[in-house]
């Protein structure tokens, strides 16, 4: 199918481990023509040399490293999701879901900005990573 490019055109992103299995998915989809932009879906997962060989390759856009830490893994999320020209992606591969989180909170923290200009406040809950992902969109919000 790599002739005909049945995906030329489409923005694919995802969230799942970067490892060399992923990286194959990674380049099947950019040689059937989309615009890859991927990060992994865990902190402790990513093959460093699957994720480097996806970069050096040029074809797709990848935001994984091992031990990322909290707030760098939630970077790697949004830089995936956000696609440089674009309105978001056409198709979005996540596995455990928080790329999908990121997408219903930031929807919900945009409406409550829109309504009454307030936002999320990271200080309002214990949870690390919670508080991670309310800096994130407390950050990009009025940007948009």
């Amino acid at each position: 199918y790599g002739p005909a490019q049945p995906f030329k055109g489409l923005n694919i992103n995802g969230s799942l481990h970067m490892t060399i299995q992923t990286g194959v998915l990674i380049e099947t989809l950019a040689a059937l023509g989309a615009k890859v932009r991927w990060c992994s879906c865990n902190i402790f997962s990513t093959q460093d040399h699957a994720a480097a060989a996806i970069a050096k390759a040029g074809t797709s856009t990848v935001f994984a490293w091992k031990g990322e830490t909290l707030p760098e893994y939630w970077w790697c999320t949004e830089q995936m999701m956000t696609v440089p020209g674009a309105d978001g992606c056409d198709q979005l591969v996540d596995d455990g879901g928080d790329a999908t989180l990121l997408i219903h909170k930031g929807k919900e923290y945009e409406e409550k900005f829109a309504k009454d200009g307030s936002l999320p406040d990271p200080n309002s809950t214990d949870n690390a990573e919670f508080k991670c992902i309310l800096q994130l969109l407390r950050d990009s919000i009025p940007a948009d």
